[in-house]
């Protein structure tokens, strides 16, 4: 019932999600063990910098008036991005809701309604450095199994949404902003977080689906 609900959808029409191929994909659980210790040992230094490092701005100015444009962007995204989870729980694909384009969708769709406070500029800087996700999926797009026009549409409507929030939130200012140019510390705590994310949540995921053959490494789960 659960694996239905989850993956039961996916299109076996596409060698490269579904299928017996999924089976060379798999390595023995000692190297995946050992691959994980490693990266879980680099990636709780990471995190243990990082937290020592960040810094934030203590005083920032920022115009309280209510902007259309804002609530413009705000009320597309969250269409876009509503008709993206609708569509993956009609289709039973769920577990592609887990793909990190779609964390940092959420996390914009926050931004744009929350208070302006020290938490906002953090999630924003955070988020700026997980927009790779939508450059790859203009480039490599996961969209083989969308027949429908609307389907299709939507996909790349969604990925693009989410750079113009982010322009027009630094066209904003305030709490919208980007740090010093020297300082890398946001940079490498929103990768680990991004490694952390695949290594801890979505990579035993993966693994336990390829020995199911349902799914392979290369799906958009993967694309960060």
């Amino acid at each position: 019932m659960f694996d239905s609900i989850i993956y039961n959808n996916i299109n076996t029409s596409i060698p490269h999600d579904v299928g017996k191929n999924c089976a060379y994909h798999l390595i023995p659980f000692y190297q995946w063990f050992l691959e994980i210790f490693i990266v879980s040992i680099l990636i709780i230094y990471s995190l243990i910098y990082t937290f020592k490092n960040v810094t934030l701005p203590k005083k920032i100015k920022y115009d309280n008036r209510e902007r259309t444009g804002k609530k413009i962007i705000l009320l597309l995204m969250a269409v876009f991005f509503g008709y993206e989870i609708g569509y993956k729980f009609s289709t039973d694909t769920i577990v592609h809701i887990l793909s990190l384009c779609h964390i940092a969708t959420a996390i914009q769709l926050y931004i744009l309604v929350a208070k302006p406070s020290r938490l906002v500029t953090a999630l924003f800087r955070i988020q700026l450095n997980y927009l790779s996700g939508p450059v790859l999926t203009f480039l490599f797009p996961q969209s083989d199994s969308r027949i429908i026009f609307a389907h299709k549409s939507v996909y790349y409507l969604q990925h693009g949404m989410m750079f113009v929030i982010v322009i027009y939130l630094i066209r904003v200012g305030g709490v919208y902003n980007v740090g010093p140019l020297h300082d890398f510390s946001w940079n490498i705590l929103a990768i680990a977080i991004a490694v952390a994310y695949h290594y801890w949540l979505l990579l035993p995921i993966a693994f336990v689906s390829i020995k199911k053959k349902k799914l392979t490494i290369v799906t958009e789960l993967f694309i960060i």
